[in-house]
């Protein structure tokens, strides 16, 4: 028997992202988007008619970051990728937002599951990464303080976390290192949104500054995932199959 080539088809297995992720993360992500919502509701000032959209937006990204999340959690990413990428939320909403005060607070349970993980060497799990998502996601709309381009930049802040899902949609990632790379596209598409977009006076620009990032960090996402070959279906089948 050819034992590292077993080892080898079982490693590409469990590194499949599944295509359909946890079902019940889903309307706990979309709780969470509400009572962000409701927490940020004054200071945002959401009930404005030009801003319902912030509002209907928050619930959705949530869902979509509880998606991200769960996803995530299904492989076996290096310690502390996943807190790596909610910082790196963390920080494009503080380069877009005006009011940055809570950024600390916000700071304290993602900088510890990074801490963590890297000194336990294991993930934490999606409960801890809820926690650490909904704490940023307050920062983020509570930031804001109801200015549009900073709404748009702080939700898009989340690009890290749902492009890896929206990318899995179309072609399973089928690598550690292809999931690594998806993450790092959308951080830094994030980043630059946050100082273009995220700052603008004209909605155009926002606009514009979203559709940018989302082609060219999708088209570059799709390049990455298209290096790896399709496995043999009997060494490395789809987990969700």
């Amino acid at each position: 028997m050819n034992e590292p080539h077993l080892r080898a088809a079982d490693d590409r297995a469990a590194h499949v992202v599944p295509a359909v992720t946890t079902s019940g993360a889903l309307p706990i992500g979309a709780g969470i988007g509400l009572l962000i919502v409701v927490l940020t509701y004054s200071a945002s000032s959401l009930g404005a008619t030009d801003r319902y959209w912030a509002a209907g937006a928050a619930i959705l990204v949530a869902v979509l970051v509880a998606d991200g999340l769960t996803g995530l959690c299904s492989i076996a990413l290096p310690p502390g990728l996943v807190p790596a990428a909610l910082l790196a939320t963390l920080a494009a909403i503080f380069l877009c937002v005006p009011e940055t005060d809570q950024i600390p607070v916000a700071l304290i349970v993602p900088g510890f599951l990074l801490a963590a993980e890297l000194l336990q060497r294991r993930q934490l799990g999606i409960a801890w990464y809820a926690v650490a998502a909904a704490s940023v996601g307050w920062a983020g709309m509570f930031g804001a303080t109801g200015r549009q381009s900073a709404l748009a930049g702080a939700l898009f802040a989340w690009w890290p976390i749902v492009l890896p899902m929206l990318v899995n949609r179309v072609r399973p990632i089928r690598s550690v290192l292809d999931a690594s790379l998806v993450i790092a596209v959308g951080a830094v598409a994030a980043l630059i949104m946050a100082r273009t977009g995220g700052i603008a006076d004209s909605t155009s620009v926002v606009v514009v500054s979203v559709l940018g990032a989302v082609v060219v960090s999708v088209g570059l996402a799709a390049l990455i995932v298209s290096r790896s070959p399709e496995p043999e279906p009997e060494s490395a089948p789809r987990l969700d199959a």
